[in-house]
């Protein structure tokens, strides 16, 4: 073979007529150990990238991307001195997986703007789950303890009990919190 060969240099022949390197879809050459089946592979043994490989060693089974928090009966403190708005907490969100068995959604500063930044979190620790409503300064918090691992890919309108002994932002005493896994 001349070395002015039509060839690109990774399409060389390797015995048998086939290239020295595999060419993905994208047309990204890769050595043979590193596809298979089509499928790019970051190193032998370990599948490409993340994917679906969430992992939480508190939850038993598959991690799910998301789940789901309704909060309902969240009324104002009385006197109501840092947020007016309580009620327009209650609502139904989304909270997203974003590592170490927690999920987070963010609600910002409208509903309580004296209270700064709002969100929501869900904490996976042993065999307990716990809903966060939070700011910088104040937290209301409700939980679930399980008798093992947390179900967390099965969870069905799982009702959480308020934990009263948080500083509260709104009154939660009388509010429910469901959590479902999407």
């Amino acid at each position: 073979m001349s070395p002015f060969s039509i060839f690109h240099p990774l399409d060389r022949p390797r015995g048998r007529g086939k290239p020295a390197w595999d060419r993905l879809e994208s047309g990204l050459y890769v050595p043979p150990v590193l596809s298979r089946q089509g499928r790019p592979r970051m190193s032998p043994g370990y599948p490409c990238c993340c994917g679906n490989d969430l992992v939480c060693i508190a939850c038993s089974g598959i991690v799910p991307q998301n789940l789901q928090v309704v909060l309902s009966g969240i009324v104002n403190l009385n006197p109501a001195n840092v947020c007016a708005n309580c009620s327009d907490l209650d609502g139904t969100y989304i909270v997203t997986y974003v590592g170490n068995c927690y999920w987070f959604y963010n609600l910002g500063d409208e509903i309580c703007p004296t209270a700064g930044n709002l969100s929501i979190a869900v904490q996976v620790s042993s065999k307990t789950i716990q809903v966060y409503l939070d700011t910088s300064s104040y937290d209301s918090k409700w939980y679930k303890v399980f008798p093992s691992a947390v179900p967390c890919n099965s969870l069905n309108n799982e009702s959480l009990a308020p934990n009263i002994y948080t500083m509260n932002l709104c009154d939660v005493s009388a509010a429910t919190c469901f959590v479902t896994s999407l």
